[in-house]
């Protein structure tokens, strides 16, 4: 029985419904609206307000404590799959990777190299969508039903940032 169980499964494993909350929540902070169906759509609403709730604590927060954010949105992101993007590379590549790595590390640069820069969508939270969203207290995104989709019936809606 599922007592107390409040997260739907959408039939995927764990580590699926994972990748699929943070592709979504990917597009949507991207693009700023995703079709989807609503069941997908209800998934990942929470996940976002919570992300742009701890960017514009991020972005109000002093210096001192303001990495502490960036690294907790930056894990949300770079978890699991992405952590592996360079493990699957050539040798060829996996050398120019670790002479950049070597080079960024003398020079102190780290934005040269992706696995150790902040990725684009913590860079767009804390940049664009925090300061927009700096007086309202809540209620960043909107679901709005479209209807069924053709062949399976799916409820399908819109997921837009307000």
């Amino acid at each position: 029985m599922r007592h107390g169980m409040r997260k739907t499964k959408l039939g995927r494993s764990h580590n699926h419904q994972i990748a699929l909350r943070r592709n979504l929540a990917f597009a949507l902070i991207r693009n700023g609206k995703i079709t989807t169906t609503l069941a997908k759509a209800k998934l990942v609403q929470p996940v976002v307000e919570k992300l742009i709730t701890m960017a514009k604590k991020g972005a109000a927060a002093p210096e001192s404590e303001k990495q502490r954010y960036v690294s907790n949105l930056t894990s949300f992101f770079t978890s699991g799959q992405n952590q592996r993007n360079f493990e699957e590379l050539g040798k060829a590549q996996a050398k120019e990777r670790k002479t950049a790595v070597r080079k960024a590390r003398e020079t102190g640069e780290t934005r040269s190299i992706p696995s150790l820069a902040t990725p684009r969508p913590v860079e767009k939270l804390l940049e664009e969508i925090a300061p927009a969203y700096a007086s309202r207290d809540g209620g960043y995104t909107r679901i709005m039903k479209l209807g069924h989709r053709l062949g399976d019936n799916a409820q399908m809606a819109i997921l837009s940032l307000v």
